[in-house]
């Protein structure tokens, strides 16, 4: 290394520290420079994730911390500011490094008359004309000396802080889902309790009594009777089986699941074919309810997330009847390869033509064979024949039941309070407002999880009594619309639902307070415990570290829902009443005029909700969907997800399965748990060809709750009668008196709707059963999914029907469509 020597000592330097000139050469310099340029960017890049991150995950909208994130929010914090001092710290010696080379290079250029530095050895006074530039060649050498103290201290707390977090995050999910990448694809010999019939994985056909054991305690007889290595294997071991084992028979909305090697799927047998394939005397499956011998509408598909060796997926076309017994029977499929007939099973064929084949064989030739039998099938043909039971009523909604009911004793004897901590008077004389009012709070409700977010039930099975110990503070906000700021009288209340991975304040999207502007709504949310924002990394956790801890998110759906329930209990009373819903003295709530406005997730999990609700009569479900099992695979959305479940299975077939499974929690938490005993009013609005919300679970939940098809329509739709609408060009009294006037009469016979929206420059969605294949294109069309809810004609629908009980056409012939530009 080259060096400028001097031996010059200023008069004022005491120590010596100057008797020594070492500047640095060029490539030191650059060395030097970028070191600690990149000492700088990685401290403020730290510096923002930190802070972003939690932010986004923890902060509410009204500004605090959401209950559970405090202590994580607190020490990203402290990282924030270890990480900007470190910063700052490293900065100075950039600066005193650019300063010295330039200094000291122009100094020994002008000093030494021209000489390059390099041939510069004289140590004259000349050559350094003065202390300050001295000082400054030496403040980068000073810093370098100490960096063991100030400046490398700070260095050292920071690299040793995102190294913990780092270490961290790897402990609680990289780590657990690479910990058994060296073991190959597990094979059957590591299970146990398998159902040999179908050999391919160890719990197919799934659904099966075979996974049932007699339980004269519950309303079916049974409960579910998973081994400990039946379900799939993860990469952290086995599914666990104690959350299913808790149920008396199996989802009431799920797909069933079996494997065939080198099937072609039955021909027209698709979604958009139901009624032709299921009642055809040569369908290659049926679904037979065993006490009235009845085919099940369903559809039946290969699962597009495994294109290798899919799954055969038996679809059903609208929820099962609760405490069901069900014959499956497969027959003529042919191989792809040469359509050959696909054979039985080495073990099923022993089970049908060996009369000594034990309980097993006799089990089949005495319940499931017989029920095939008079729906017109011979022996021969079948390749593989099943049976299961559904969950009762009170196996699948009942728990939520009583927990609502536990909630709502809680607020007659005086135990839920709430606090309003926060309230914003916008000026409504400002262009565009549409908000008068934000009113920020957070009421306590019975706590029925473990944890504020992420929590299990305190209850055990659920045929078991409730658990709740302790408050849940439960954040909410609520607004008045500029309208009713102006002319204050008593008004409609409308209870949005967000969707997902959103949270309540969702309800401030500007779409939303224009409608309740142009309509005098008063608007109010909570959240959606398990799928909302705060919510994200327990679910990344969940699905990367185990995914038997599913029920942490199902789960905490169940406590949201009374939540919900509350929260509308409470607008109709307490806080209703309270001054912060006074406008000028004045109140503006109609407690008896009131509907609940789901989107998206908020439609999924919000037809729960609404079938929970002792209270709500009349709801609007936006691009709704179920089973849930069946709605996110073919989500644009789950493109995300899929490697995440990747990165936990062994195998695509176990990531289906689960899916699948799943679905046995997710009954009572989302509204397919619910269609069956549903006695409400319901308008469902959905747009074709939703690449987010697929547009078939829009029409299981039609079917489902008996909805009847809004006329004129884009097309037909399957098992739904039709309901010609009056138009606005029809007799406006008829338009609203469709019920009578008096609000929420329980006595009228509950009526649905179900409305399809086309747009026409909206690419069709095929009817695979993978994620939708959608990219958002700038200069192509916009998401149908987000242009449905700002239709002007499709909101004055749901103005009328939450308000009057009307269901009116306000689209021009021949039916509702447009194009997508939102």
């Amino acid at each position: 290394m080259v060096w400028c020597r001097g031996t010059f000592r200023s008069a004022g330097d005491k120590t010596g520290l100057l008797d020594t000139l070492t500047p640095p050469g060029p490539v030191s310099t650059v060395v030097l420079l970028v070191w600690h340029a990149l000492d700088v960017v990685i401290a403020c890049f730290a510096a923002f994730v930190s802070y972003v991150i939690p932010t986004v995950l923890a902060v509410e909208p009204s500004g605090v911390v959401s209950d559970g994130w405090q202590g994580l929010y607190a020490l990203c914090i402290i990282c924030v500011v270890v990480a900007i001092v470190s910063a700052v710290a490293n900065l100075v010696p950039v600066v005193a490094l650019v300063v010295t080379w330039i200094v000291t290079r122009c100094s020994c250029a002008r000093h030494c008359g021209g000489t390059p530095c390099r041939t510069c050895r004289s140590g004259t006074a000349d050559r350094w004309p003065d202390e300050r530039t001295h000082s400054l060649a030496c403040l980068k050498w000073d810093c370098t000396k100490r960096r063991v103290t100030a400046c490398g201290i700070l260095t050292l707390v920071w690299r040793v802080a995102m190294l913990l977090v780092l270490v961290g995050v790897a402990l609680t999910t990289i780590v657990p889902a690479v910990a058994f990448v060296a073991q190959t694809t597990p094979g059957q010999s590591n299970y146990e309790g398998c159902d040999m019939v179908d050999p391919e994985m160890c719990a197919l056909p799934f659904p099966s009594t075979f996974f049932l054991k007699q339980d004269n305690t519950t309303a079916t007889g049974f409960r579910v009777n998973f081994g400990e290595k039946t379900l799939p294997k993860t990469r952290v071991g086995f599914i666990s089986a104690k959350k299913y084992n808790q149920f008396d028979g199996f989802s009431v909305a799920g797909g069933l699941l079996c494997f065939f090697d080198d099937v072609a799927a039955p021909a027209d047998s698709g979604p958009s074919n139901v009624s032709a394939y299921f009642a055809s005397p040569n369908a290659s499956t049926v679904i037979v309810d065993a006490e009235t011998g009845e085919r099940v509408p369903h559809w039946v598909e290969m699962d597009g997330l495994d294109t290798d060796r899919p799954l055969m997926i038996l679809q059903p076309a609208r929820p099962l009847r609760y405490a069901t017994r069900y014959v499956v029977g497969v027959r003529f499929l042919k191989t792809k390869k040469n359509g050959t007939p696909v054979p039985r099973s080495e073990y099923f064929a022993q089970l049908m033509s060996s009369p000594n084949s034990g309980d097993r064989g006799e089990y089949l030739r005495q319940n499931v064979l017989p029920i095939l039998e008079r729906d017109g099938w011979e022996d021969s043909d079948i390749i593989l024949a099943w049976d299961f039971v559904t969950m009762s009523s009170d196996g699948t909604v009942g728990r939520l039941k009583r927990m609502r009911d536990a909630a709502q004793a809680a607020l007659q004897a005086g135990d839920v309070g709430f606090d309003v901590y926060k309230v914003t008077n916008h000026d409504c004389g400002a262009h565009g407002a549409t908000v008068g009012r934000t009113i920020w709070g957070k009421f306590f409700a019975p706590k029925f999880v473990s944890k504020t977010r992420g929590g299990e039930l305190l209850s055990g099975p659920y045929d078991e009594p409730v658990v709740h110990s302790g408050k849940l503070p439960v954040q909410f906000v609520v607004e008045i619309p500029c309208s009713l700021i102006a002319d204050p009288t008593p008004s409609f209340m409308l209870q949005y639902g967000h969707g997902l991975f959103f949270d309540r304040v969702e309800v401030q999207s500007s779409w939303v307070r224009e409608v309740a502007n142009s309509n005098r709504y008063i608007t109010f949310a909570t959240d959606w415990y398990g799928f909302s924002r705060f919510d994200i990394l327990t679910l990344l956790r969940v699905i990367l570290n185990n995914p038997s801890h599913i029920s942490e998110i199902t789960e905490s759906v169940l406590q949201a829902h009374v939540n919900a329930d509350l929260m509308l209990q409470l607008m109709r009373s307490d806080l209703g009443h309270s001054k912060h819903l006074l406008v000028n003295n004045h109140t503006v709530v109609d407690t008896d005029a009131f509907g609940f406005y789901g989107l998206s997730l908020g439609a999924i999990l919000g037809g729960a909700y609404v079938g929970m609700s002792s209270t709500l009569t009349r709801s609007v479900l936006g691009s709704v969907g179920s089973p849930f099992s069946m709605v996110i695979p073919r989500s644009a959305l789950f493109t995300t997800l899929e490697p995440l479940f990747g990165a936990t299975f062994f195998k695509k077939q176990d990531v289906r399965f689960f899916l699948n499974l799943m679905q046995m929690q997710l009954d009572a938490a989302e509204v397919s748990g619910w269609l069956t005993s549903m006695d409400k009013s319901i308008f469902l609005q959905t747009a074709v060809n939703d690449p987010i919300v697929s547009t078939f679970g829009a029409q299981f939940v039609a079917r489902g709750i008996n909805a009847q098809l809004v006329q004129p329509a884009p097309r037909t739709v399957w098992g739904l009668q039709t309901y010609n609408a009056p138009t606005t060009n029809d007799n406006a009294t008829e338009c609203v008196a469709i019920v009578p006037s008096e609000k929420h009469d329980k006595k009228q016979e509950p009526t649905s709707y179900y409305g399809e929206w086309l747009y026409s420059n909206v690419p069709e969605v095929p009817q695979d059963s993978k994620p939708a294949d959608w990219k958002s294109d700038p200069d192509g069309p916009s998401n149908p999914h987000m242009c449905l809810r700002e239709e002007a004609w499709g909101e004055e629908q749901v103005f009328n029907f939450l308000v009057n009980g009307a269901l009116c056409m306000y689209c021009p012939a021949p039916y509702c469509t447009n194009e997508c530009h939102c």
